[in-house]
């Protein structure tokens, strides 16, 4: 993580090593902020390609002879799904255990914006899955439509 000018002094000063709560706070909302850019990233690597095979999966279409190639369209389709679905859910985690973190350590008196923009909801259900979480399932249930047409 590359920290702030801000976050820099703070922890190379020699006289006190301990952060300040305005300082806990920019590091905890930094941190918030990095993990959903990984979760971005991770969203647009996993539609680029699922779009290159799907491209695939259309010139091939109405071929005959293909039905092999379609089967492990599907297979490499649904393997990039799931292992998106797992990071994915890991940075939603990430992101629940700082905002978890900050919500127990904030000091009382503070009066500051949140770290995070929408805090968390209090279900279960909302706090581990993200809408992010439903796009690689969508793909998943996708692949194994085709696969159950064509294969």
């Amino acid at each position: 993580m590359l920290a702030t000018n801000r976050e820099r002094s703070a922890l190379d000063s020699e006289s006190d090593t301990r952060l300040s709560p305005a300082q806990y706070e920019d590091v905890v909302r930094t941190m918030i902020h990095r993990e959903n850019e990984v979760i971005n990233h991770r969203v647009n690597w996993l539609t680029a390609v699922q779009g290159l095979l799907f491209a695939a999966l259309g010139f091939s279409w109405g071929k005959v002879g293909v039905e092999p190639f379609v089967v492990l369209l599907c297979c490499v389709g649904i393997s990039m799904a799931l292992i998106m679905l797992l990071a994915l859910h890991a940075a939603t985690q990430a992101m629940k255990r700082l905002y978890e973190w900050w919500e127990v350590n904030k000091p009382s008196d503070y009066a500051g914006p949140d770290v995070i923009g929408l805090p968390l909801l209090k279900s279960k259900l909302s706090r581990n899955f993200g809408p992010w979480i439903f796009i690689p399932i969508l793909f998943i249930v996708a692949w194994f439509i085709v696969w159950y047409i064509k294969g």
